[in-house]
């Protein structure tokens, strides 16, 4: 039970999958539903990249008859390994580094609460009405 060549792409595209990831998510969401977003994201890349794996033909060592229970074994192995890839890197690289949370920011609908700061500058911006206004 060697590790295969599907594996080993797999497990490469999975340390840029979390600015994937960072596409979607938005900063407002609760850290459950961060975590069920990036679990179903990475459990969807590895169910498609093992399909995709399988349907050219055991190109890339992927075996022509799955699934069989080792075959079951491997996609389990590359799923996990696939998600502490795609942990390390998020908590490691890509959020050190800002990347994720740009993205995040940039592809996020503009939020319609305001913060208490811009309530606060507009406040003292505005001058008074005067009374009877």
């Amino acid at each position: 039970m060697g590790y295969s060549t599907t594996e080993l792409y797999s497990n490469v595209l999975a340390a840029v999958l979390p600015l994937l990831i960072a596409l979607v998510q938005r900063p407002t969401w609760s850290s459950r539903r961060r975590a069920i977003v990036a679990f179903l994201t990475v459990w969807l890349f590895t169910t498609g990249f093992q399909v995709g794996a399988v349907a050219l033909g055991g190109g890339l060592d992927a075996p022509a008859r799955w699934p069989v229970p080792s075959e079951v074994a491997g996609f389990i192995r590359m799923l996990v390994v696939n998600l502490v890839i795609v942990a390390t890197c998020y908590k490691s690289l890509w959020t050190p580094l800002g990347v994720a949370g740009s993205i995040e920011t940039a592809t996020s609908p503009p939020s319609r609460a305001r913060t208490a700061l811009e309530l606060e500058t507009e406040r003292l911006v505005t001058p008074p009405r005067a009374p009877g206004h």
